[in-house]
């Protein structure tokens, strides 16, 4: 993967404010303790294939792209705000380390739907019915394990996703659980990530394709591409880091939101980084909304979370703040038709359309907070290529989220950029990572 840091032109925008009306959960649950795992490292390995390529299982997606609603959606001939040229006076780094997660030949699934996550001292990685350890140099100090046997019940289900809670010190494993709509989860019990974990399982009432997970001050929230109920949840994590018994799950529908029923729908949870931030903050969710899907203009929706897990029904979620942003086309191309070319084959790859990348991260500063939302967009108006859309929000104490500066990294080279995904460090700079892609 290539990286690049970017110091980009700030461009404002006004906002609109819709009345903040609260609407009470659409459901209240609990998940069940299934009891601590005995250490990572101590579970089975799974042997390599000995030709190099493992009995592939297909996962099955969810992702009915077919296009958009309306036509002669903005904008027209191109991302209006791209950046077609690469800043060559913007200061190099180079990678700190470089080493192979899990491999193919240990890998037993496609797509591998890959997840990680680092810590002050490892990296842990799964992919599709995998999990395996490493130090941060590459050494591995557990794995590769049977993901299904480690944190389900024999079941490799897919879609893993791995977090680093920083505020805890602790590690977060999941994937979703095919034989009960729900999701199946491991806090770890101490810091190290190779030793015993605590066990939750949390049956839906629909299967919570796509789940995006993110680390808050209050709650573990997560969103998923549901068919029906609640599209978005809080998880009691207190009590999941305590290994204590039937923690809630509050799940919560998101009003006024535009779902294109043509694509995958992928909100996306605030993700906190650092370790500031102030404990009255409710937790914040936001979308996309296309001009292409039949919303009046192309815009950012974010909801306010409010979470009392003493008094469930007390929780809430608001309606939606409404933020303009430079036009934007998110369809890149019909599902099975493809976007990206490839060397050596006329084969496409599809980019995902319409979804907020995982993880829009959010940092606390001593007067402001940043949050940072990118996703996919067509570059040229042509379905020809890919660019990155990067948005940064900033509020404060009295001022609602607006935009601060964006822009669409699409270098004029005949390579797309795709699901890409930002972050902001403490000084406030931002790195954009991102997939690149094309014909050679």
């Amino acid at each position: 993967m290539k990286k690049t840091i970017l110091y980009l032109v700030a461009i404002f925008a006004t906002i609109n404010l819709f009345a903040q009306d609260a609407v009470a959960p659409e459901s209240i649950g609990q998940g069940t303790f299934l009891g601590k795992t005995m250490a990572l490292r101590d579970f089975p390995l799974i042997p390599e294939a000995p030709d190099g390529k493992p009995d592939y299982r297909i996962v099955p997606h969810n992702f009915p792209v077919d296009g958009f609603i309306t036509e002669n959606a903005l904008p027209v001939g191109g991302d209006p705000i791209k950046q077609s040229t690469i800043n060559m006076a913007l200061q190099q780094r180079n990678i700190g380390e470089n080493f192979d997660g899990i491999t193919a030949a240990e890998g037993g699934a496609t797509p591998p739907d890959p997840s990680g996550a680092v810590g002050p001292n490892h990296y842990v990685n799964a992919v599709n019915v995998v999990v395996k350890v490493f130090d941060k140099s590459g050494n591995v100090l557990a794995g590769p394990t049977s993901l299904g046997n480690f944190i389900g019940d024999g079941q490799n289900s897919g879609d893993p996703i791995i977090m680093y809670d920083q505020l805890a010190d602790r590690w977060f494993v999941s994937q979703f659980n095919t034989s009960n709509n729900g999701l199946s989860i491991a806090i770890s019990e101490t810091p190290d990530p190779t030793g015993a974990y605590f066990l939750y399982e949390y049956p839906l009432d629909a299967f919570p394709d796509y789940p995006h997970y993110s680390v808050w001050h209050d709650a573990y929230y997560m969103t998923a591409n549901k068919n029906g109920g609640a599209t978005t949840y809080a998880l009691e994590r207190d009590v999941m880091l305590a290994g204590g018994a039937n923690p809630q799950i509050l799940g919560f529908n998101l009003p006024g939101v535009i779902r294109n029923p043509n694509t995958v729908f992928s909100p996306e949870p605030a993700y906190l980084l650092g370790t500031d931030f102030d404990p009255s903050t409710p937790a914040y969710i936001t979308y996309l909304q296309d001009d292409g899907w039949g919303a009046p203009n192309d815009h950012l929706k974010v909801w306010e979370l409010d979470i009392d897990f003493a008094t469930p029904a007390n929780s809430s979620i608001s309606a939606p703040l409404e933020i303009p942003v430079a036009p934007f086309d998110s369809f890149l191309a019909p599902f099975g038709a493809g976007e990206l070319q490839q060397p050596g084959t006329g084969q496409r790859i599809d980019m995902i359309t319409g979804v907020i990348s995982y993880a829009a991260h959010y940092r606390a500063f001593e007067d402001h907070n940043s949050w940072l939302v990118t996703f996919n967009v067509d570059a040229e108006g042509d379905n020809n290529r890919a660019g990155v859309r990067w948005i940064e929000l900033r509020n404060n104490d009295t001022d609602d989220w607006a935009v601060y500066q964006e822009g669409t990294y699409a270098p004029a080279d005949g390579n797309s950029r795709f699901m890409g995904s930002g972050a902001i460090d403490a000084q406030g700079n931002i790195g954009l990572a991102f997939n690149i892609g094309g014909a050679d």
